[in-house]
C-alpha cells in the first residue's frame, strides 16, 4: 500500500463511518481516557461460512438461553438439506 493511497477521517463523537469490507481499514491509537465503541455490521447468506465462527465464540449453554431469532442469527438454523446440520434443541 502507498502512502497516497491511505486516507484518514478524524471524526467527531456520534459520527459514523461505512465502508466496503474490501477496503484496508484500521484504527488509530485512542489518545482518550474512555474506552472507544465501535460496531460492526455484516450479514452472510446461509449457504456461506461466516466470518466469526459463532459455535467457538458463543458457548453452547449460552446460545440455547438466546431466544431462536438471536439463534438464527447466529447460524444455528438448517439451510437447505445439507448445510447448518445441528442438533434439533439448538434449531430455532
Amino acid at each position: 500500500m502507498l502512502e497516497e493511497d491511505v486516507a484518514l477521517s478524524v471524526m467527531p463523537k456520534g459520527s459514523a463511518l461505512f465502508y466496503l469490507g474490501s477496503v484496508w481499514h484500521g484504527g488509530g491509537a485512542n489518545r482518550s481516557a474512555k474506552p472507544r465503541m465501535g460496531l460492526i455490521n455484516t450479514y452472510a447468506l446461509g449457504w456461506l461460512r461466516q466470518e466469526v465462527n459463532q459455535f467457538v465464540a458463543v458457548p453452547r449453554d449460552v446460545a440455547m438461553a438466546y431466544p431462536p431469532i438471536i439463534r438464527r442469527l447466529l447460524g444455528y438454523q438448517n439451510y437447505g438439506r445439507a448445510l447448518g446440520n445441528l442438533p434439533p434443541d439448538l434449531i430455532a
